[in-house]
């Protein structure tokens, strides 16, 4: 203990030094630790309240649909990248889905299309013009005939051919009759009766068997010889290059109603018996006044017009959009009434067609058969219908003369657009649609 006062005493100052230090360290952290906590409650406070003003500034985000029916989804959020980022990368996906949406419909509508009058669309060749305009009415008769062949129609058989045949027959009947040394009785008679409405009745069923259905080409209404003095406008063969798109559509629609695992059903048992008539709603371009132009935008929603259509689509020249043009089809098929649904599910399969009406009457089948008709066991009706089919004009701008385009109100390279949206287009014709297609 003595030597350790006498270690205090020689080193008295570092002693002091050290038991102040022990002293003040308690004291310093007490201080030290107070004055963190405060500044950590003011920070925090600082904080809170930036929070809270960031919170208050928000950004209404909206994220768009594909559905043209159905409003962009719209949702609040405080600026930030993550979600920026995130909606600029969806809508750079919804895009891609649109572009092929609208790519698909483009080729769908399109299909491949025959130009029947090469060298006339979309800008005439001067050199071969008058040429071509000259050949035009034979053009379209051929293109029609061909399409008959092509989607296997034709007529029952010829009426003389058969009333020919019979007599022949006939004929040696009786001579097979007198070679016997007997004579026509009526028992006799009668026999020969049956046996020639047998063969009548097999040449009938023969034929049929190798048609998709009956129909020839004057069922297309409207397909007649030129008789005018003067050669057709470029205008008018335009009409008779779209009329023949409408009515290459309505067949193929008719052929696809019969046909079952990518087979044509015979006559008897598919749902279409027969083609009457095809009648397309005529376009006056050739005498129509220019409409103000409405673009080209694929992208302008469509508003439904229901006086115009029971569908509420409407096109020139009733309302010019920049979608679509409307072609209408008066159609008088013979079918299967069993059948009905699968004809009129039909149309939709082959392009942008709907059925807009449907008529249905009793037809006498003996009297169609005594024209060599055959529709087979089931029962039939004639059935009257209204196609609406749409006609995409972004593809059909790429052949249009520029005179149809003007008409039409699709925009000429470097012309202004006047109306760029469904509220800016020509308001609707107050006429109902039987009696705009009618003329």
């Amino acid at each position: 203990m003595k030597k350790v006062l006498e270690l205090v005493k020689a080193n008295v100052f570092i002693v002091i030094f050290v038991v102040i230090s022990l002293v003040s360290m308690p004291v310093l952290m007490f201080f030290s630790a107070k004055q963190n906590a405060a500044l950590r409650e003011k920070v925090e406070q600082e904080v809170g309240e930036d929070s809270r003003k960031i919170q208050q500034i928000s950004v209404t985000y909206t994220a768009p649909v594909l559905d043209p029916n159905s409003s962009p989804i719209p949702f609040n959020r405080p600026p930030n990248e993550p979600t920026t980022e995130a909606i600029r990368a969806y809508v750079k996906v919804l895009k891609k889905e649109s572009d092929a949406i609208v790519q698909l419909a483009q080729e769908h509508n399109k299909r491949d299309r025959r130009i029947l009058f090469d060298g006339l669309f979309p800008e005439p060749d001067a050199a071969r013009e008058t040429r071509i305009r000259q050949a035009a009415p034979a053009i379209r008769a051929e293109a029609h005939r061909q399409l008959i062949n092509n989607v296997g129609a034709g007529s029952p058989p010829d009426a003389e051919f058969v009333l020919q045949l019979l007599q022949d027959r006939r004929t040696d009947m009786l001579d097979r009759l007198a070679s016997q040394g007997r004579e026509e009785d009526p028992d006799e008679r009668a026999q020969i009766r049956t046996k020639l409405s047998e063969i009548r009745r097999n040449v009938y069923i023969e034929k049929s068997k190798y048609l998709t259905f009956y129909a020839d080409d004057n069922v297309f209404r409207g397909v007649t010889p030129w008789e005018q003095s003067f050669l057709p406008s470029i205008e008018t063969i335009w009409s008779w290059q779209h009329q023949y798109w409408v009515h290459q559509d309505i067949l193929d629609a008719l052929v696809q109603a019969n046909t079952v695992a990518f087979q044509a059903e015979p006559i008897a048992q598919a749902p279409v018996k027969r083609v009457e008539q095809i009648s397309v709603a005529a376009w006056d371009l050739a005498d129509a006044a220019p409409t103000a132009s409405v673009g080209l935008d694929a992208s302008v929603r469509m508003m439904p017009d229901y006086e115009a259509s029971l569908s509420g689509r409407a096109g020139w020249p009733l309302r010019a959009n920049p979608l679509y043009d409307v072609r209408y089809v008066d159609l008088s098929l013979i079918v299967s009434s069993k059948q009905l649904p699968a004809v009129l599910n039909a149309f939709s399969t082959v392009n942008f067609m709907t059925v807009l009406d449907v008529d249905l009457e009793e037809i006498d089948a003996n009297a169609h058969y005594a024209q060599g008709y055959v529709y087979g066991p089931g029962h039939v009706v004639r059935a009257k219908l209204l196609i609406e089919t749409l006609w995409l004009r972004q593809w059909m701008a790429e052949y249009m003369p520029s005179s149809v385009k003007q008409t039409l109100g699709i925009p000429l390279p470097g012309t202004p657009v006047e109306a760029t949206s469904e509220e800016q287009a020509p308001p609707a014709s107050t006429r109902s649609r039987r009696e705009r297609m009618q003329g």
